[in-house]
């Protein structure tokens, strides 16, 4: 639909100055001429690059008759940039669909100076209803950033996320004494009320802020000393 706006437009702009219509460029092979020159630029400085696009296109919509790539078609970009689409580099062919309509596979991502190790669709498409699947790509760390780094680990776990009932009670025990220590309760009414009353002034609301601000560090101040 975007396509037909922007041939319709262009089309219009022709017309008023008196030219013909068939001089107006075509957006999807203006795209790709773009987009192959800011690819080229991103090479030409040692980038790594991936690219991930909804060509609209089938692999079979991409090919004449004498199996050569069709000018300013997906195919035809990928092989003047160099770019490897993945499932091609990972399974060596690609899926029959990446949407939900069989033998469509029209979302393609293609990768440059950058080490793929794994390339799959998933078979559901949730929470979003969407007649694409998804697509996952696991990708060389190392060789995105260029430097250490370190593996995936779980972070320790802390006594309140357990199941230690003792810990929890130590815990609701110390917030329950601060809250009345610094009588939070008692300015949170007060200023309930006075909101209520539409009594509320600016400095009400300084105090609200607070208010809530210091709840908060008691939250975590409980919870740091409960933990250790």
């Amino acid at each position: 639909m975007a396509h037909v706006q922007q041939i319709y437009l262009m089309e219009q702009e022709c017309l008023e100055a008196n030219l013909s219509s068939k001089s107006a460029p075509n957006p999807r092979e203006e795209l790709v001429k773009d987009l192959e020159t800011v690819i080229q630029n991103f090479q030409n400085r040692g980038d790594g690059i991936v690219l991930c696009v909804n060509a609209n296109k089938t692999p079979a919509a991409c090919t004449t008759k004498e199996r050569s790539f069709k000018k300013y078609s997906i195919e035809y970009h990928l092989e003047n940039t160099g770019l490897t689409e993945v499932f091609q580099q990972w399974h060596g062919v690609q899926p029959s669909s990446t949407t939900t309509t069989l033998n469509r596979f029209i979302n393609w991502i293609a990768t440059w100076n950058i080490p793929v190790t794994h390339a799959s669709t998933l078979g559901v498409h949730h929470p979003t209803q969407s007649d694409h699947l998804g697509i996952v790509i696991d990708l060389d760390t190392s060789a995105i950033s260029d430097g250490i780094y370190s593996p995936l680990q779980p972070a320790s776990f802390w006594c309140l996320m357990v199941e230690n009932q003792q810990t929890q009670e130590n815990h609701s025990n110390q917030m329950l004494q601060q809250v009345k220590e610094h009588k939070i309760l008692e300015c949170t009414k007060l200023l309930y009320d006075k909101a209520n009353s539409d009594n509320f002034t600016e400095t009400d609301k300084h105090k609200f802020f607070n208010l809530d601000k210091q709840m908060i560090e008691i939250m975590l101040a409980s919870e740091m000393k409960c933990s250790k």
